[in-house]
């Protein structure tokens, strides 16, 4: 059983939306991070966006992502 990611992209937000790790709020304007897959290969796929406080951009290109337990 593996996780299954379809699209994970960086993108400049047009309006504002909510965090879907942490729910704080993603201003217009500000970069978040949008994922679309599944945790594990047999779970529906969904997306989740992610502001920059819960993934951590580094410059050579690889992020880490800081995920709640909840």
């Amino acid at each position: 059983m593996s996780s299954v990611v379809i699209s994970d992209k960086f993108h400049t937000a047009r309006k504002h939306h909510r965090c879907d790790n942490c729910g704080g709020t993603i201003y217009t304007g500000n970069r978040y991070r949008r994922l679309y897959g599944s945790a594990f290969s047999f779970e529906k796929r969904r997306e989740m966006k992610l502001c920059t406080r819960c993934t951590d951009e580094k410059e050579d290109g690889h992020t880490v992502l800081i995920l709640n337990s909840n």
